[in-house]
């Protein structure tokens, strides 16, 4: 007879517990980002893959002393990122930071290859026309466990190469879209 109670103690103990555990173990698997301020990537099975990081140079292009036209632009190496995603799937991102920073500092571009390379045009205009000024792409953002935040497109991504530029880093964290076969 005691040894049924003892068991049922244990059981009823064990019980009592398992919400805490699930939870715990909830929470260390929802940010393994090794890197703070690093872009990663969330796979479908919550695992994260590091974006490739780039240091993007800039470049101005100006005609007849910026009264014909001037453009500001970003260039990357390489026509493409190594890091290729599919087409057809949601796509997520997990950036870890210090507390204070703001993860709306990071935002999303897309990026047109020429002459081998990857090109964002920041901005074109002349004396005459004004400014036009290039907005990036619309993201989500959400807590994604202790001081890491979820990024995701807020609509499906065409195939293309992109990366995520923050205000605070000169480092761009490059992927590509490429359509599923």
């Amino acid at each position: 007879m005691k040894s049924y109670y003892v068991h049922f103690l244990l059981f009823t103990f064990a019980f009592a517990l398992l919400p805490c555990a699930i939870e715990a173990g909830q929470q260390s698997n929802t940010s393994n980002a090794e890197y703070i301020g690093v872009v990663y990537y969330l796979t479908p099975s919550a695992k994260l893959q590091a974006l490739e990081r780039q240091a993007p140079y800039p470049k101005t292009h100006l005609k007849a002393l910026g009264f014909g036209g001037a453009r500001a632009t970003v260039e990357l190496d390489k026509e493409k990122a190594s890091l290729r995603l599919p087409s057809n799937q949601e796509l997520s991102f997990v950036v870890q930071l210090p507390d204070g920073i703001d993860p709306r500092e990071f935002e999303l571009y897309p990026f047109a290859v020429k002459k081998g390379r990857r090109q964002l045009e920041f901005s074109r205009g002349n004396v005459f026309s004004g400014q036009q000024v290039l907005l990036p792409i619309q993201i989500n953002i959400s807590r994604y466990g202790d001081g890491a935040y979820k990024i995701t497109p807020s609509s499906e991504l065409a195939v293309g190469e992109y990366a995520f530029l923050s205000r605070r880093s000169i480092d761009a964290f490059c992927f590509g879209v490429d359509k599923e076969e």
